[in-house]
């Protein structure tokens, strides 16, 4: 736990240790669905549930007994009287480490389903890997095109100052329902990563 973090944690309540962010992108506007949302917490998982513009989530963080693998689950539903189009962005800050500031570059391989990101200074070497279910409609591993809202772009596939992110696409009628999940996980080979999420 201290020497592979796989995002920044400082155990310190007045530092800023969101390293991983669900959001929420409705009118170009930025919505952190967890700060937004009511909590609930019990030994095997946690929830959140949120409403912004009459689209209701239920969002679900758990771990499975087996594999090394975070899993958080999304169900959404529009109450609206109209269609309801949105994307939703699951965004890392990676570590892999002991801490962000030990960090080296980042190697960055894009998947179908995701992003596969290596410390090159990792005390401990493996793959983190950020994924949906289902295929990706878009993604960033650079922080400054991701707060500059742009994605897909043919960055350098070497980053000092990497993030992940992986986003989907929706389009809700009034009153559909979808779920979607995202996964984060870890293995010690490249192959790894993906195979934790079938465990």
């Amino acid at each position: 736990s201290r020497e592979n973090k796989l995002t920044p944690w400082y155990n310190d309540l007045m530092s800023d240790n969101r390293g991983e962010l669900l959001i929420m992108k409705y009118n170009d506007v930025l919505y952190d669905l967890i700060s937004l949302g009511n909590a609930k917490f019990t030994p095997s998982y946690a929830e959140w549930k949120t409403k912004i513009s009459d689209i209701e989530f239920t969002v679900k963080i758990s771990i499975p007994e087996k594999g090394m693998t975070k899993k958080c689950s999304i169900k959404i539903s529009n109450s609206s009287g109209s269609v309801r189009s949105f994307d939703l962005m699951y965004f890392v800050n990676p570590v892999s480490g002991v801490n962000k500031e030990s960090s080296g570059k980042f190697y960055v391989t894009k998947t179908e389903n995701g992003l596969v990101f290596e410390n090159s200074f990792a005390p401990m070497c493996g793959f983190t890997y950020l994924s949906c279910e289902g295929k990706i409609d878009y993604f960033c591993f650079s922080k400054k095109h991701f707060f500059e809202g742009i994605f897909n772009a043919d960055e350098d596939e070497t980053i000092n100052d990497c993030c992940a992110a992986v986003g989907k696409k929706f389009e809700l009628k009034k009153g559909e329902s979808v779920s979607t999940e995202f996964f984060l996980s870890w293995g010690a080979l490249f192959c790894l990563t993906s195979l934790a999420l079938t465990m």
